[in-house]
């Protein structure tokens, strides 16, 4: 079985980034970003993999997101 390799233009394209973040990615080992396959010097990711980190990330809690107190400030 063979598995579908996506080229990283069209990852970029379906995360809706630039190809500097997806560098950033690449070097962030908290993120455990699928790592690329290189073909003749191009990179491509496993399709499987990167629907297997999109399933994880939406089952991750989200702690990144703040919402601020509210002010006790009365105006």
């Amino acid at each position: 079985m063979t598995q579908k390799l996506i080229p990283d233009p069209q990852v970029c394209k379906r995360y809706g980034i630039h190809t500097m973040t997806l560098h950033r990615w690449d070097h962030d080992p908290h993120l455990n970003f699928p790592k690329p396959v290189h073909i003749r010097k191009r990179k491509y990711r496993a399709a499987e993999e990167l629907d297997a980190f999109d399933e994880a990330q939406a089952a991750a809690p989200r702690s990144d997101i703040r919402i601020p107190a509210k002010s006790s400030n009365a105006a």
